[in-house]
């Protein structure tokens, strides 16, 4: 006996279409609840978080659970499906660059000892709950940067004139990379939460739309940051650390998540506003350009340019 069921019209939203900035923290919220049932998902990117509608609410969704695991004894899981590199931890892709290496050295292995024992060193990768909850702060850091609104209202970063102060990249642009950039990208997260911290790229990054959600960023950021710290110093000395939680995430995310109003203007007015703003700053534009042509250059007079050049002096005898 076979149970099929037919699904007649979309079952949720893609994250990036909330329809305000309290939605959008109300679901990586929930996201947190799901993971707090000793499970692991393993693939916490954009395009794996949904937004279910039910009943008048809303509410966040997981999806694409292939790789998803019960936490294992010594965390330890299979490398494939280890997550998208955009939104991978930093550990993660450490990890993920020293097996790139290590296959691309064993095709010039010349003893079958050593290509044996390359072989078992990448069997697994440890991931751990600090790895997706790190995965969702990359989400969370993504939409707010490369959207600037509801309802998936974009931005043109490359359109923008003025880029990031101190940096030629935006963070979703120093994030990127291809499956096989793994080093690469691990490298510039670690200088994200590095000794000199990034942290003020954030307020700077996000799209004024999002300004206030920047100190729930920040704290977020704060949290990941002092975690690695901390376990960086207990690897050091040979002692064991807390590890990062969801709970502790999800109570941060229920703080900010009382702060904001539930005054925001729905999403289609939010956008209409975006679009008019947009179509006075090209007119605006215009106007500039058709005043440039239309008025001539001002032209100087012999007697302006006498008054500018100074007098000669005189020799004194």
């Amino acid at each position: 006996r076979t149970h099929v069921r037919l699904v007649l019209k979309p079952r949720a939203r893609p994250l990036h279409m909330f329809r305000s900035k309290k939605e959008l923290v109300k679901i990586l919220r929930d996201i947190c609840a799901v993971e707090m049932h000793q499970i692991l998902h393993r693939d916490c990117s954009l395009n794996n978080i949904m937004i279910e509608d039910c009943e008048g609410r809303s509410r966040g969704a997981l999806i694409d659970w292939e790789f998803a695991s019960r936490i294992a004894s010594n965390n330890v899981y299979p490398a494939d499906g280890t997550g998208t590199i955009l939104f991978m931890s930093i550990d993660l892709l450490h990890q993920m660059g020293k097996i790139q290496l290590l296959q691309s050295q064993t095709g010039t292995l010349e003893h079958e000892e050593a290509a044996h024992t390359t072989l078992t060193e990448v069997e697994g990768v440890g991931h751990f709950y600090r790895d997706d909850l790190e995965s969702l702060f990359y989400v969370f850091a993504w939409v707010c940067i490369v959207f600037k609104g509801p309802a998936g209202t974009r931005r043109h970063l490359d359109a923008i004139v003025h880029r990031p102060i101190g940096s030629t990249d935006w963070l979703p642009e120093e994030w990127q990379g291809s499956q096989l950039d793994a080093a690469r990208c691990a490298k510039d997260k670690s200088y994200f939460f590095s000794e000199h911290p990034q942290k003020l790229g954030l307020s700077e990054q996000f799209d004024p739309y999002f300004k206030d959600l920047v100190p729930l960023a920040e704290e977020w950021y704060d949290l990941l940051r002092k975690e690695r710290s901390d376990r960086k110093d207990a690897e050091f000395h040979n002692t064991r650390t807390e590890e990062l939680r969801f709970d502790e995430i999800a109570t941060l995310l229920e703080t900010h998540l009382a702060r904001l109003s539930d005054d925001e203007k729905g999403p289609q007015f939010m956008v209409s506003r975006l679009e008019l703003h947009e179509s006075l700053d090209k007119l605006n534009e215009s106007f500039k350009e058709l005043v440039d042509k239309l008025v001539p250059p001002k032209r100087v007079r012999e007697d302006d340019i006498e008054d500018v050049v100074p007098p000669k002096r005189c020799k004194v005898r």
